[in-house]
């Protein structure tokens, strides 16, 4: 007669157990996709910055000394920290079509604070907003791709599915 085991133990709600460990929060697509999405955007982040300290000597010596109105200080950072917003909803949503309205919706907030006053800032702002943000929603799909065939080549795609 086969040896009979016991009964499972119940773990009352709130309590882990080691027999029956929680599912993962989120699959391991879903954490490479984050990851490399946050770290592409954040790459974005601070290109934006570089190009703004290096892009205002190159204004200068091109188009002459920058007025000191304090309107376009303030417009300037308040695009910034948009820049900064969008970047991170466009890293943690994964649909491409919202991204892309995204990538819009930053665009018209340029267009409406420098144009007509200011048209050469308007354009360098708006060609600055579309080619970072195209490019770190281009190259977060390039790395997820390239992290995504590293784990198949691995073998890691199957333990996940036997887990799940």
């Amino acid at each position: 007669m086969p040896p009979q085991h016991p009964a499972p133990k119940t773990v009352p709600d709130g309590f882990q157990s080691s027999v029956f460990p929680p599912p993962p929060l989120m699959s391991r697509d879903t954490q490479n996709r984050l990851f490399s999405a946050l770290l592409v955007h954040l790459l974005a982040v601070l290109l934006w910055v570089a190009i703004q300290y290096f892009g205002v000597g190159l204004y200068q010596s091109w188009f002459g000394a920058i007025k000191r109105e304090i309107s376009l200080g303030i417009l300037m950072w308040t695009l910034f920290w948009v820049f900064c917003l969008f970047n991170l909803l466009m890293a943690l949503i994964p649909y491409l079509s919202i991204k892309l309205t995204l990538v819009a919706i930053e665009l018209l907030l340029t267009v409406w604070g420098y144009f007509p006053q200011n048209p050469i800032r308007g354009y360098i702002y708006s060609a600055l907003i579309i080619v970072l943000s195209a490019g770190a929603i281009y190259g977060a799909r390039v790395l997820h791709r390239h992290c995504t065939a590293r784990d198949l080549a691995c073998g890691l795609k199957e333990e996940v599915r036997d887990e799940t």
